[in-house]
């Protein structure tokens, strides 16, 4: 029992470990995602720094089986309520405060992506009004220029 619970707590410390890098990752996009910036972006970065993302979930998802994810299937551990009398008063309030901080750590990442979100829908409004000045510049500039296509023509008169 007592090498259960410090397993537990491990795993546990594994958890916020990995959320911790997530949140690390979730700041270096907000970072990248500067406002007023929007066409010096690097966009393969992002993609790059959100791979990582989905490998640290991967290893949340894998260690996150010790406590059971609510899996309907056949022999899924099940989370473990302290009313079932499995963990002592210690334990208990160090499970209960490392929820606090992992519910923190999930909240600051929130609050990354949701500001990461609303700068790249506003980058991309801004990038289509920056094309759409473009696309105007480009036929001004097509009807300015087409007086000079005939100028330089050249034809034969073929009459003698």
């Amino acid at each position: 029992m007592e090498m259960d619970v410090n397993r537990k707590q491990e795993t546990l410390l594994k958890i916020k470990s990995l959320y911790e890098n997530m949140l690390a990752i979730s700041i270096r996009q907000k970072q990248i995602l500067s406002p007023g910036q929007e066409l010096s972006w690097s966009m393969d970065l992002m993609h790059k720094l959100q791979d990582e993302r989905q490998g640290i979930m991967q290893q949340i998802d894998a260690v996150d089986t010790f406590f059971g994810s609510g899996s309907s299937e056949p022999g899924a551990p099940q989370y473990v309520s302290a009313e079932e009398g499995t963990l002592g008063g210690e334990d208990i309030n160090y499970y209960k405060e490392m929820m606090i901080q992992l519910r923190a750590i999930i909240s600051a990442i929130e609050d990354n992506d949701h500001n990461c979100q609303d700068r790249m829908e506003e980058g991309v409004r801004l990038i289509k009004v920056k094309l759409s000045q473009l696309k105007q510049s480009k036929e001004a500039q097509i009807a300015y220029d087409q007086g000079d296509f005939y100028d330089s023509a050249w034809f034969f008169d073929k009459r003698k």
